[in-house]
């Protein structure tokens, strides 16, 4: 019984030294201690619907542990006579279950067969990605028309920045063709994405900020949509406390005039029974 425990603390400890880190892998071949292959990716698995919003989050999970690679094509396999040919097929099985994981039963029983992570992933892409037109036309839409209305600052830019943020995930990258981006072409597309999200921003805000919006626009240069945001909300912040104080004016206001009216109510009550005593006396 003793060398059956002996063989088990050392397959054990056999299990966790093949998890730690070996510093001649790259890293994106390299499993941890918490990786398992009845691991969980997202919280909600896909069932057929919404395609684009659960792979955008696969892909921030997949990000976040190194692994995007397997299934955007940047690691490819490695020929068999590499030696991290193993170990990739053992990290891409991994990987391949977790995206499974992430599929409703109903579902992943069709890709069970495939026969490597970057090959489910196209597959799924083939069958549930849907034409992004549609797509694209309906959130330009929205930008389009989307206002403050009655909510605040807040509500109003997050409501816009979730439709900025679905949109770029639709939009094909635009990238620099002169290598090292010396004609200042990142710079240049990030200054009109940003003068475009200003002016969207702008537009929808109430009539009520027409100062502090004549402010910005007036701004050279002009201001990050997030350093525009923060002057508005400091106005509406600002009112907020202005609103607080004169409720409080008002409340302190009604509560002297009640008070005045008890006294002035009772020094009545005391001359009039005063002039009654008198009248009885006389």
């Amino acid at each position: 019984m003793a060398t059956t425990g002996d063989e088990s603390r050392g397959n054990v400890g056999v299990a966790n030294s093949s998890r730690r880190r070996d510093p001649e892998l790259p890293e994106f071949v390299q499993l941890h201690g918490g990786d398992h292959p009845g691991m969980v990716l997202v919280s909600e698995p896909f069932d057929g619907t919404d395609f684009l919003a659960w792979c955008r989050s696969v892909v921030i999970a997949l990000r976040a542990k190194m692994k995007l690679g397997f299934i955007d094509g940047h690691y490819p396999m490695p020929d068999k006579t590499c030696d991290t040919y193993e170990t990739w097929i053992k990290v891409d099985s991994m990987v391949t279950s977790w995206i499974l994981n992430a599929i409703s039963k109903k579902i992943s029983k069709a890709f069970l067969y495939t026969k490597s992570s970057r090959q489910l992933w196209l597959d799924l892409e083939e069958r549930y990605r849907e034409n992004n037109g549609p797509l694209v036309y309906q959130l330009q839409r929205a930008i389009a028309s989307i206002t403050q209305g009655s909510h605040t600052v807040v509500e109003y830019f997050n409501n816009l920045t979730a439709l900025w943020d679905e949109l770029e995930c639709l939009k094909p990258p635009k990238t620099c063709t002169c290598g090292l981006c010396t004609c200042g072409f990142t710079r240049i597309t990030a200054e009109e994405e940003n003068l475009t999200k200003l002016v969207q921003f702008l537009m929808g805000l109430d009539d009520s900020y027409d100062n502090i919006r004549n402010q910005i626009l007036v701004m050279d240069p002009f201001p990050s949509v997030n350093k525009a945001y923060s002057m508005v909300l400091r106005v509406e912040r600002q009112r907020m406390v202005n609103t607080q104080t004169g409720d409080s004016v008002k409340m302190w206001l009604y509560r002297l005039n009640g008070l005045i009216t008890e006294e002035t109510m009772v020094l009545e009550m005391v001359h009039r029974i005063s002039t009654e005593a008198d009248s009885k006396e006389k």
